[in-house]
């Protein structure tokens, strides 16, 4: 009565386990992707770095005019157009890095640079370029505008490198868990499909058995005499083989005298007593009621008979005796049908006989 509770109760609980791997699963996938954008992320801020710093290494020559044939004016023009420009740049990373410390980190540095420009192109479209030179020169002494925002570019560079990394460990660590989650969850349901198909396949396997067993006496039953029969009957070992029928003699006195669970008692004993005479040597059957069947095989088989009869002559139930009848498999008949038939009326014989024996013996 509790197995069935508890076989409910360990599947919900597989089912909440099962539940709560795919949720980690489904989880730890959700973070790989949240890690692979930002991953993505600092490698794109990691470019935009890059971008700023070849845009900014341009401006001293922009500034100085080393292509020459511009005013000052034209170059001051390109020098606002390319402030604009790194300022977008610089502006994209707040985006990128998740922040905007780093955009304003590198916008506040950058515009000293660019005062520091406009002045250089002033002095070098005054006919000194020499002087603005060493003026740009200057910029990148520690401390000077130049100096400072290679610093800012080499900090954030760091700082977006440190992240990528981390964020890339634990992508491959989320995808090692995810896989190893989601694995586990389907060898639990594999493990659980495998187990269901088993336990149905028992099912099935008990019910066939059932259907050819006798539920009284643990014999298989008249399905499966004629099953056997049949199977037999297209085998060589029909040439030895005997069919007999085996009636209880006395049962229905002894029904009414001690009741029906003492008659289902006894036929339950004495059916338990048939199969283990029977042995190796056939196989014993219940047809129902008080009728017996035995297949006996081999050279030994009338000695198989002789020991069922015996088993189904009950000692400690006085008057229970047993009549039988038997037919030879290959000899008395061509299907099932005739063989018990040719049995039956030697059952009958014997009956009678045993009948005539008693009241001749009275």
């Amino acid at each position: 009565m509790g197995a069935e509770p508890d076989r409910k109760l360990s599947l919900r609980r597989e089912h909440l386990v099962v539940g709560v791997i795919w949720l980690l699963g489904l989880a730890s996938l959700a973070s790989i992707l949240v890690l692979q954008g930002r991953l993505d992320q600092r490698r794109r801020a990691q470019l935009a770095v890059s971008s700023l710093r070849v845009q900014v290494g341009m401006l001293p020559k922009l500034a100085l005019d080393l292509n020459g044939g511009l005013t000052q004016a034209q170059v001051q023009a390109e020098l606002d157009s390319a402030r604009q420009q790194i300022m977008t740049t610089a502006a994209s990373l707040d985006s990128l890095s998740g922040n905007r410390s780093d955009s304003r980190l590198i916008r506040r540095d950058a515009r000293p640079l660019f005062t520091l420009l406009t002045r250089a192109n002033a002095v070098a479209s005054a006919g000194h370029l020499r002087a603005a030179t060493v003026q740009l020169g200057l910029a990148l002494l520690p401390g000077a505008p130049g100096y400072r925002l290679n610093e800012a570019f080499d900090a954030v560079g760091v700082k977006y490198g440190r992240e990528a990394s981390s964020a890339r460990r634990l992508a491959d660590a989320g995808t090692v868990s995810a896989i190893v989650l989601l694995l586990v969850a389907f060898s639990i349901v594999l493990r659980r499909g495998s187990r269901l198909a088993r336990e149905k396949h028992l099912l099935l396997e008990q019910s066939r058995l059932d259907a050819l067993t006798d539920e009284l006496t643990g014999l298989s039953n008249r399905r499966k005499l004629f099953a056997d029969l049949e199977l037999l009957m297209e085998s060589k070992d029909a040439e030895t083989a005997v069919i007999a029928v085996l009636d209880l003699d006395g049962f229905k006195a002894y029904n009414d005298r001690f009741g029906h669970p003492a008659g289902d008692a006894l036929l339950a004993r004495i059916g338990r007593e048939l199969g283990a005479a029977v042995g190796g040597g056939g196989t014993a059957y219940r047809m129902g009621g008080d009728e017996f069947c035995v297949i006996a095989r081999g050279a030994g088989a009338e000695a198989t008979l002789d020991r069922a009869r015996a088993a189904l002559t009950e000692r400690d139930a006085p008057g229970i005796s047993c009549s039988l009848g038997s037919a030879r498999v290959r000899a008395d008949g061509s299907n099932a049908d005739e063989l018990l038939r040719k049995a039956d009326e030697r059952l009958y014989d014997d009956k009678r006989l045993s009948r005539g024996e008693r009241i001749f013996a009275a």
